[in-house]
């Protein structure tokens, strides 16, 4: 009888605290939906059993062999944990024990696209969903545009067969056609975050040799859609763009909750 009330003690103590931490969490209404604004950083299902934490190269790679849930830090530094929040593999996301706290839900692909959708409205770019700070700048221009001539094929000269010697193409003028470059530019990989969102570069991990890559220069954030026996889907925020990803299930992602 006694280990009886323990139990359920220590159930409702379990309960009492998810409840406290679901009515703490900070969100934002960003169109219709009501977003955390923070990534997930939770080691406990929503009843309250573990999530295993994997550390080493061999631990993520056999979680996902093994079709088992998993968690890590980038590069298993708690420091970035407090910032980015934790990294899991598809089978935590999806797990029958739940990973988002009550009352709230891992987004399908669909709602990831009415979050884009609301946010691009009155912006050509994602900005609004992107963190002020951490995203690292990138390179743009430089690109070659326009067409070669036809005539001596973008070189600007052509052989004469009277001289027997390159002279200057007369088509072109010795342009070698319309080709002109684009200036370079270094661009702040940076957001307004103006919605609230508060999308931060996290980076992801590897499946196959557990390496982290990309903090710093692209966000990815699991879906709770199954693409098939091997993949799931998941949304990224990149430095100058985003895309909907299919992606492995051992694959590290962050976790970004909305309200049900």
């Amino acid at each position: 009888m006694k280990n009886m009330k323990k139990y359920i003690l220590s159930i409702c103590l379990i309960s009492l605290q998810l409840l406290s931490f679901a009515q703490t969490i900070p969100q934002r209404k960003i169109g219709k939906q009501i977003w955390m604004v923070a990534n997930l950083n939770v080691s406990k299902f929503r009843n309250g059993d573990p999530i295993p934490q994997a550390k080493t190269a061999e631990q993520w790679t056999s979680a996902n062999e093994n079709k088992q849930p998993a968690w890590c830090y980038y590069k298993n530094d708690p420091l970035n944990g407090s910032k980015y929040g934790k990294l899991y593999n598809w089978y935590a996301v999806n797990d029958p024990r739940g990973l988002a706290p009550k009352g709230w839900h891992i987004p399908s692909i669909d709602e990831w696209g009415e979050l884009v959708d609301s946010t691009r409205k009155s912006n050509n770019n994602l900005k609004p969903l992107k963190s002020t700070t951490g995203w690292k700048n990138y390179e743009t221009g430089g690109y070659e545009t326009g067409e070669d001539c036809v005539y001596c094929g973008g070189t600007g000269q052509r052989y004469s067969k009277i001289s027997y010697k390159y002279i200057t193409c007369t088509v072109c003028g010795g342009s070698g056609g319309n080709k002109s470059y684009s200036s370079k530019r270094i661009l702040s990989g940076n957001g307004t975050n103006k919605s609230g969102f508060t999308g931060l570069p996290g980076g992801f991990r590897n499946y196959e040799d557990a390496i982290f890559y990309w903090i710093g220069e692209a966000g990815l954030w699991w879906s709770s859609e199954e693409v098939d026996d091997k993949n799931g889907y998941a949304f990224s925020l990149l430095r100058n763009d985003y895309n909907y990803e299919k992606l492995n299930k051992g694959y590290g992602g962050s976790v970004r909750c909305l309200k049900d």
